[in-house]
């Protein structure tokens, strides 16, 4: 016998990561926008020579925030998928255990009675044999429905784990190194 195992995992907290993630993101564009305001060289704000370095630095850094702020953004759009099929995915899988810990020991127990009235010397005894057998075959369908439910369930968990992590790992082969400055900006 297969022990029918529940899926793990709790999808509000990868709900939340995804919200931090969005949120995060759109700080990030935020700022890059910001800092591409004060680097504009007709904006004239800061008339100075730091000024001038300041704004030249801010050129250059407001394309790495815009790429962190994009990879934050992306991530959440990959994670909320995957907290719904967590969700989803726990409840069916749930679900598909509890009937299968109820029907299974109601079929072997029907089984063995259908066993005692065949072998029965009573007449009366041996004529349940039939209906019990017929009950039997009824659990048993049931065990049989869990376990495909339980797999199906598990199934659609890992493809949307496996879909995720492809949009993740895409991202992590972005071009945006992990440099001090990524590092920096992303704690």
């Amino acid at each position: 016998m297969t022990i029918r195992r529940p899926l793990p995992g709790d999808a509000g907290t990868v709900r939340a990561i995804a919200d931090r993630l969005a949120g995060q993101g759109e700080l990030l564009l935020a700022l890059a926008g910001t800092l591409r305001g004060l680097g504009d060289p007709s904006t004239v704000i800061w008339v100075s020579p730091a000024g001038a370095a300041f704004a030249a630095r801010s050129q250059a850094t407001a394309p790495l925030l815009v790429s962190v702020g994009r990879r934050f953004s992306v991530s959440a759009v990959a994670l909320r998928p995957l907290a719904a099929a967590i969700s989803e995915a726990q409840h069916d899988v749930e679900s598909a255990v509890d009937e299968h810990a109820d029907a299974l020991p109601r079929a072997s127990e029907l089984g063995n009675l259908r066993v005692l009235a065949q072998d029965s010397a009573d007449p009366a005894q041996r004529a349940t044999a039939a209906d019990l057998h017929r009950q039997e075959v009824e659990q048993l369908e049931r065990v049989q429905l869990a376990e495909r439910r339980h797999a199906a369930g598990w199934a659609r968990y890992r493809e949307a784990d496996r879909r995720c992590a492809a949009v993740l790992h895409r991202l992590v082969q972005d071009g945006l190194a992990d440099s001090r400055t990524y590092d920096a900006l992303t704690g």
